[in-house]
């Protein structure tokens, strides 16, 4: 019998963890991440999708994808006194996995 599995590529089975958004100024934030438990890569890792959204709106104010060597990225034209809700995935070539637990940040005056 022939065993390919090694050779399958399947979605990564975990999220990206300790997702954290902070502030750089009154417009702008960073999000940063760690890339899922190479046990649940499930193949190699081509990158993260980030998904922006407005409070408790589901419209998806921004969606950026990124390589998979990147752990961070600023977000601009932020609103002050607005919520942010940011929830990252990971993704191989077959396709993403599952989504990080939203992580909500409020953009407030210094």
């Amino acid at each position: 019998t022939c065993h390919f599995s090694s050779f399958l590529s399947l979605v990564p089975t975990a999220s990206p963890s300790n997702v954290q958004v902070g502030m750089l100024n009154l417009t702008s934030g960073v999000v940063r991440w760690s890339p899922p438990p190479p046990q649940e890569h499930n193949g190699i890792l081509l990158g993260y999708k980030i998904q922006v959204k407005a409070g408790n709106s589901t419209k998806i104010l921004a969606q950026m994808t990124l390589n998979a060597t990147t752990l961070s990225v600023g977000l601009h034209n932020l609103t002050t006194g607005a919520t942010y809700n940011v929830r990252v995935v990971a993704y191989t070539r077959v396709g993403a996995g599952p989504f990080s637990k939203s992580v909500s940040s409020l953009f407030f005056q210094q």
